[in-house]
C-alpha cells in the first residue's frame, strides 16, 4: 500500500476523532442549555448552573474554555485538509490541541 493512501487514511481517522469530539462538545453545550447535566458526585440531575458543577466561578470562564476547545479542534481539522507543500505541515496544525491536552492531563487543571 503506498504511503499516500496510508496518510490519507490516517487523516480520515484523525478527522473522524476530531468530529466526534466536536459533536460531544456541542451535545454538552445543548445539555447545559437545557440544564440537565449531572454533577460529578450527583446521582440526580443538577439543576444549578453548569459552570459551578464544573468548578468555574462564572459563566464567562466556562464559555471561554468551551469556545477555546472548539477553536483548537476546528483549527486542527482545517489543517488536515488544507493543501500544504509538505504533508507534515498538515499534521502540525494539530500540535496546539495536542500540547494543550498534554499539559491539561499532567497538571490536572484543564483537559481539553
Amino acid at each position: 500500500m503506498p504511503w499516500s493512501n496510508i496518510e490519507r487514511g490516517l487523516r480520515m481517522v484523525w478527522s473522524g476523532m476530531l468530529m466526534c469530539h466536536l459533536l460531544a462538545l456541542a451535545l454538552q453545550c445543548l445539555l447545559a442549555a437545557a440544564n440537565v447535566l449531572e454533577g460529578p458526585q450527583a446521582t440526580y440531575p443538577v439543576y444549578g448552573p453548569i459552570w459551578e458543577s464544573e468548578g468555574f466561578q462564572d459563566p464567562l470562564a466556562h464559555l471561554y474554555r468551551q469556545g477555546l476547545t472548539a477553536c483548537y479542534w476546528l483549527f486542527a481539522l482545517a489543517g488536515l485538509w488544507i493543501r500544504q507543500r509538505s504533508i507534515w505541515l498538515n499534521w502540525a496544525w494539530s500540535l496546539p490541541w495536542l500540547v494543550t491536552t498534554l499539559i491539561g492531563l499532567f497538571t490536572g487543571g484543564w483537559p481539553v
